[in-house]
């Protein structure tokens, strides 16, 4: 029996569901998804049933709100640039949550938001669990502001028109011309260090993960609880993240070096 392949407007249709639901990860309702996509209630019923059939979308019940569905981890998971990288910085992250005694996260641009690709955590009595797949805007809190400090001029722009600068605490910069001139100090210093700016309570360091050319791919951070992260520690904290990321660099480095002699070898 030959499958019936969809038309380009039903295709278009679901990915416009997807894309709203990318946009508030906090999820919404069957008629603020409705209202979102431009699509009536029936029709949009009918593609929900379709997505979460396939976990690509699920209704959580408590919150009476249709969400991304775990399918989508699954899948990002598998993307050959995402699995090398988490692949290279797995093991330098497990060490230096050992070393250090604080959670260990390293995120990702994705849209207008940051991810959080993989994470290991600590092993104290107070720690911070970010879960892998967890969305954060990119101007709020450290482990998200170094991906955003070497988007381009024009990525930088669409992501305060389009994402916005919310706030979240008291401390969460949304004033444009303040945070232009934080990224920048960001890129001139190669790190990021963020003081309850997202969390109440919670200080995170960052420093920017580069490719072997040199390109800024992602972010490794450590979130920590305020009263541990002491100026003396964070200090410390800082230097050891720049240590590992050049680590993962040169790990990446190898990698890539090993592909192409693999590669040269079957030529």
């Amino acid at each position: 029996m030959r499958t019936k392949l969809p038309t380009m407007a039903s295709l278009e249709r679901a990915l416009a569901i997807v894309f709203a639901l990318e946009r508030f990860p906090d999820g919404l309702s069957a008629s603020r998804l409705s209202s979102e996509t431009e699509t009536s209630l029936s029709t949009l019923y009918r593609y929900i049933a379709v997505l979460t059939a396939h976990e690509i979308i699920h209704y959580d019940r408590r919150l009476a709100r249709y969400q991304l569905g775990n399918r989508l981890l699954s899948l990002a998971s598998k993307i050959p640039a995402q699995r090398e990288l988490v692949k290279c910085a797995l093991p330098h992250m497990q060490l230096l949550s050992r070393e250090i005694g604080e959670t260990v996260i390293i995120t990702q641009v994705t849209g207008y938001e940051a991810i959080c690709l993989e994470r290991v955590e600590s092993d104290t009595v107070v720690r911070l669990s970010f879960e892998k797949g967890a969305v954060l805007p990119l101007h709020a809190g450290a482990s998200a502001r170094v991906l955003m400090a070497y988007l381009s001029d024009e990525e930088l722009e669409a992501v305060v028109q389009h994402a916005g600068l919310d706030r979240y605490t008291e401390n969460t910069i949304t004033d444009a011309a303040q945070l232009r001139e934080l990224l920048r100090q960001v890129r001139e210093q190669g790190h990021a260090i963020s003081d309850e700016e997202y969390d109440r309570g919670v200080t995170a360091i960052a420093v920017p993960i580069f490719d072997p050319e040199g390109r800024a791919i992602a972010g490794l951070s450590v979130p920590g609880p305020r009263f541990r992260l002491d100026e003396r520690k964070s200090a410390w904290v800082l230097q050891k993240l720049k240590e590992v990321s050049q680590k993962i660099t040169a790990s990446l480095s190898a990698n890539t070096k090993q592909d192409l002699e693999r590669g040269g070898r079957l030529v």
